[in-house]
């Protein structure tokens, strides 16, 4: 089974009347507690928290390369560094990889991804390790490295399961306008907005 997160948990924040939201882990983990399988999801510590509380490793985190993507991207934008360049062509291949097999079976997707997916994302783990010690630690860059890192065993989870996206934009097209809605109502200072 497979849930991806930003449809399985909208992103409800605290209102002004103290509603509590779906982001601060009391709902999600009521609402998932029968769940077993794939979750996508973003970096939000609070998925990890989730899965992390199953004693069973029944809930396996699949996180988005979008999001990994972001912050590099911001990086490269603002100073055009060739390392950043670097990490964006290599998850340039992999999402045009993606787009070739995009509609076809889960099996075929998984196989595809072995051959062909698979050396790429082994090679930037490679490189990722390699230059998280050489550039400035204070750096966004560093910080783009290791946020990478740290979620890298999430990142991989598409490579084995065809099923799986690379990352959750689909899912959070088809919410935006829910979010958007809810958003306008708060701005609007309606407090039952937020409850929906």
């Amino acid at each position: 089974r497979m849930l991806r997160g930003a449809a399985a948990m909208p992103r409800f924040g605290r209102c002004r009347t103290g509603h509590v939201g779906m982001r601060e882990n009391v709902r999600p983990a009521g609402h998932l507690a029968g769940f077993r399988g794939v979750l996508q999801v973003d970096g939000y510590a609070g998925f990890k928290r989730l899965a992390g509380d199953r004693a069973d490793a029944s809930v396996r985190l699949a996180f988005c390369w979008a999001h990994m993507r972001r912050p590099f991207y911001e990086f490269f934008v603002s100073t055009k560094s060739p390392l950043a360049a670097e990490v964006l062509a290599r998850i340039r291949e992999l999402y045009a990889i993606e787009t070739e097999i995009r509609g076809h079976p889960a099996e075929h997707r998984q196989q595809a991804r072995h051959e062909r997916s698979r050396p790429i994302v082994e090679a930037l783990h490679a490189w990722l390790q390699d230059h998280v010690g050489r550039v400035s630690a204070a750096s966004d860059l560093a910080k783009a490295i290791r946020y990478a890192i740290r979620h890298w065993p999430g990142l991989v989870v598409f490579l084995d399961d065809g099923r799986v996206e690379m990352d959750t934009n689909v899912v959070e097209r088809a919410i935006r306008p829910n979010t958007l809605t809810r958003k306008n109502a708060l701005f609007a200072g309606s407090d039952g907005g937020a409850r929906h």
